[in-house]
């Protein structure tokens, strides 16, 4: 009953609604949960103290999300589809109505807030075509300075300016991730099954790489101290190991110690190629950050 009462409490108090945005001030959120939005979804970490949510974009028309259907709508407090709760220091975001589960969003959120993305798998059917088809839509972050858990189906992630740890894992879809600067303390992954996976990383920091595709393309230009290294299916070590682009090598596993060696991150993909490159380094220049 505390519960309810401080939720309608935050609605009333703190809620400003305008057509097309919904604003709620959540300064003492640690964490914030979104579940089953199925069209292009975008996260914005900013400067402040308030979640910001606005309907972007077209709205298709869609039905049918196939394997997933919720019990149960909670009803829509914000007027855009969406039904936001608070229970402790946990913010939830999940969809009102089978509509509204592919409706596109822009949600602004607190830069330090710890942040997790999940659905389940989902086809969706086009009401005026009839047309029944895979749904993978954009899952950008951008900007967030802590936790980012993602475990969704079928998405492309366009991840810029983190810091992590992330621990990402899509099924269906490519991850372009940019950090901005990577966490020490935690381990971050990367995991797709059906998709190439590309990061840019700090060419200052101290990090074991384990780098992972099982299709034998792995292209980095970070030099290790020592490696382990899988190419053509066979397996070495190697001190100073500097991977070489050609159609002869088929890396499959590259993993080891750049600068330092520290926190592990974990990049992996099962039919897709791994690009890992340094960025900020004057001799290197990456390639450039492109939507999948």
């Amino acid at each position: 009953m505390k519960t309810i009462q401080l939720i309608l409490g935050l609605m009333i108090i703190s809620t400003f609604l305008k057509a097309q945005v919904f604003e709620m001030d959540i300064a003492n959120i640690k964490k914030v949960e979104i579940h089953d939005i199925y069209g292009e979804l975008i996260i914005d970490g900013r400067n402040n103290k308030q979640i910001t949510v606005k309907l972007v974009g077209e709205n298709e028309i869609c039905s049918g999300i196939k394997n997933h259907q919720p019990a149960e709508y909670k009803a829509d407090n914000t007027q855009l589809g969406l039904n936001i709760s608070v229970i402790g220091d946990v913010l939830n975001v999940c969809v009102s109505s089978e509509q509204a589960q592919f409706n596109n969003y822009r949600i602004q959120l607190p830069k330090n807030v710890n942040v997790i993305v999940k659905n389940k798998f989902a086809s969706f059917v086009n009401r005026n075509t009839d047309e029944h088809k895979s749904h993978v839509r954009d899952l950008q972050v951008k900007g967030m300075k802590s936790e980012i858990d993602i475990n969704v189906f079928a998405s492309n992630l366009i991840l810029t300016n983190i810091k992590g740890p992330l621990l990402a894992s899509v099924y269906m879809g490519k991850c372009n991730a940019s950090f901005e600067r990577f966490n020490k303390e935690n381990p971050s992954a990367i995991t797709v099954m059906e998709g190439d996976i590309l990061v840019n990383f700090e060419y200052s920091a101290n990090a074991h790489v384990v780098l992972k595709s099982g299709k034998g393309e792995i292209k980095t230009n970070f030099p290790f101290r020592k490696a382990t290294i899988t190419n053509n299916n066979q397996t070495f070590t190697k001190k100073n190991f500097a991977a070489k682009t050609s159609k002869k090598n088929k890396y499959s596993l590259i993993e080891g110690d750049i600068n330092k060696g520290g926190n592990q991150i974990t990049i992996s993909s099962l039919n897709g190629k791994v690009e890992f490159y340094q960025y900020g380094n004057p001799v290197y220049l990456p390639p450039v950050m492109v939507a999948p």
